[in-house]
């Protein structure tokens, strides 16, 4: 989505929400300590204080956002964060510092759950708030009022960052189907075009055999029998040619490791994602179609149920085998049978290659082994 020069992205929405958290951090400063200086070493040192955790709230509230961003909850720090906003308060120095908490919690949370600590919040601020002694400067509920309409703003930022994300991954995942679509078409126009002419072609061989005498029951001459060979050998070409074309179009055209690669790389860089790449090792011939299935079933199955920032493919040699390592931090949660996309486990099943996933909370990587083919065997 583009709006004039500006390209209306999740990132840039969110881009947008931290300079606006900065601005509120820094407007606070400045107003606090200009028109209502404090008088005293322990004013001031509230005034501080309440000005510190003002800014730790902000930076808590961009990391909180980020982590929504890419699909993770830590509920523990949300907490926390309404914690450390509602300090300022209990110092009798209030600001803005409980709307990032309140934004967190409504951004991240269902909505009983959000409405339960939102009430819990807003309780203990104005509870905090009239013990600080500052009912008769500013009214409570104005003071609750702000706070409540940027906890407002902040967490539908937020949603709205979260979803233009979710619908340029799935523009992005609907664009590569239908190319996937588009390629099934064309392997059924092909095997209907490829498979007429050679039932063709059979036939008029079949036609051609019969007008030659039969080298059993007739006398054929030198010439007719090189001739009858000849039309054998070619309707027998002709039938491993039907063979191959209904074996090629049983399934998806694949390209090779390197197109793969290409695509991957344009994919990620479309939907914002960093995509890393070690060039030197690469798959043997008998390996690169298989190798580039993976890439590319694993990089669109990670758009699909994670929300990784990035994808690393390196290579090693290990043995006899080459070594290719998919990795990226998207670890939404998966059951156990959908580690391994389906189109790569059929793959898998077709040839000598094996893939093993590993999940340690932080990072998903799927290890392809590559066995190198020996002479002697098909």
């Amino acid at each position: 989505m583009h709006v004039g020069a500006l390209r209306l992205s999740g990132r840039n929405v969110l881009l947008g929400s931290w300079v606006a958290s900065a601005a509120l951090v820094v407007f606070t400063a400045v107003q606090r300590l200009s028109d209502n200086p404090p008088s005293g070493g322990t004013a001031l040192a509230g005034q501080i204080g309440g000005l510190i955790a003002l800014a730790a709230c902000a930076a808590g509230f961009a990391r909180t956002q980020w982590l929504l961003f890419r699909g993770i909850t830590r509920s523990g720090f949300i907490y926390t964060l309404l914690g450390l906003g509602l300090l300022p308060a209990a110092w009798a120095t209030p600001n803005a510092a409980p709307a990032f908490g309140l934004a967190a919690a409504l951004a991240a949370f269902g909505r009983a759950r959000a409405a339960i600590v939102w009430v819990w919040g807003a309780a203990l601020f104005v509870a905090l708030y009239r013990s600080g002694g500052r009912s008769s400067q500013v009214p409570v509920t104005n003071a609750l009022a702000e706070i409540v309409v940027m906890a407002v703003i902040f967490a539908t930022l937020t949603h709205f960052a979260v979803t233009l994300d979710r619908l340029e991954r799935a523009r992005e995942q609907l664009a590569r189907h239908r190319i996937d679509q588009e390629r099934e078409r064309v392997n059924r126009d092909l095997h209907d075009i490829m498979g007429r002419t050679l039932v063709t072609a059979a036939l008029r061989t079949q036609t051609m055999l019969r007008t030659l005498p039969d080298t059993q029951t007739d006398s054929p001459s030198l010439a007719q029998s090189h001739a009858r060979r000849e039309l054998l050998a070619v309707q027998d070409a002709l039938r491993s040619g039907q063979e191959q074309v209904r074996a090629l179009t049983a399934s998806a055209t694949l390209s090779d490791w390197h197109d793969e690669i290409e695509v991957a790389r344009v994919l990620c860089d479309r939907v914002g994602i960093r995509f890393l790449i070690d060039p030197r090792v690469t798959p043997g011939p008998e390996h690169a179609t298989t190798a580039g299935l993976v890439v590319r079933e694993t990089v669109t199955f990670a758009l699909a149920h994670s929300r990784a920032g990035f994808i690393e493919v390196t290579g090693t040699r290990q043995d006899d085998a080459t070594i290719i390592t998919i990795r990226h931090d998207g670890t939404a949660p998966l059951e156990q049978d959908q580690a391994l996309p389906a189109r790569v486990r059929e793959a898998l099943r077709r040839s000598d290659a094996r893939a093993t996933v590993i999940d340690d909370g932080a990072y998903r990587e799927l290890r392809l082994e590559l066995p190198d083919r020996r002479e002697g065997t098909s």
